[in-house]
């Protein structure tokens, strides 16, 4: 969001946009990281739960 604010009032440059793009996807790609680690640690406890409900 706060990228956006910026972009928008054309805050960055076209260089630093370049670097802030490159950040926040690092950043998304290692929460999805932690989320799967964090679920596989947990056994994946949803999986299967969707064949019980609809008996698939």
């Amino acid at each position: 969001h706060t990228f956006n604010l910026l972009d928008a009032r054309n805050a960055i440059s076209v260089t630093e946009r370049t670097g802030y793009i490159s950040r926040v996807r690092a950043l998304a790609s290692a929460c999805c990281q932690s989320y799967v680690r964090q679920r596989e640690e947990m056994g994946f406890p949803l999986i299967g739960k969707f064949e019980e409900r609809t008996g698939r």
